[in-house]
């Protein structure tokens, strides 16, 4: 998606911006999309201080052609922002795309958790039903929190 590698390409070249953004990342924003290697590569070399290069991105990524062909066309992209320049804008763009990657998230889950309750339901199993029920409610909440912060 768009978000997704416009988030990578924020985050490749802003050390800063990486320690604001990173933290504030989920697995479950990134694990079921096409760069969810490269999400866990950045995360990596930002938990063991390391440079993100090529070269790290490539290595910790080889086992995923798709990443393969990936990484070095992110990695062409122009820095979002120079060194000394303010980081409001594009920390507002990184947290815009954080916020859409975990609302694409929670779609997901709930449209998951509508089939295992039609399971559920036809299986009479109550008490997974009530879970599956309160789990779609808290989502859809979470959801609605995200449209909100994503429109305001």
């Amino acid at each position: 998606t768009i978000a997704e590698a416009r988030l990578l390409e924020l985050l490749i070249y802003d050390d800063e911006l990486r320690e604001i953004i990173l933290p504030q990342l989920e697995e479950t924003d990134y694990e079921m999309l096409s760069t969810a290697s490269v999400f866990r590569a950045v995360l990596e070399l930002q938990k063991t201080n390391a440079e993100i290069t090529l070269e790290s991105l490539l290595s910790l990524c080889e086992s995923d052609e798709m990443a393969q062909d990936f990484i070095p066309v992110l990695l062409m992209s122009e820095p979002p922002r120079s060194g000394g320049e303010a980081i409001d804008e594009v920390l507002a763009d990184a947290e815009s795309c954080v916020f859409t990657l975990r609302s694409m998230a929670i779609s997901t889950r709930i449209l998951d958790i509508s089939q295992e309750l039609m399971v559920a339901e036809q299986s009479g199993n109550t008490e997974l039903l009530n879970h599956l029920v309160s789990e779609q409610i808290e989502l859809a909440r979470m959801k609605q929190d995200l449209q909100r912060k994503l429109s305001g």
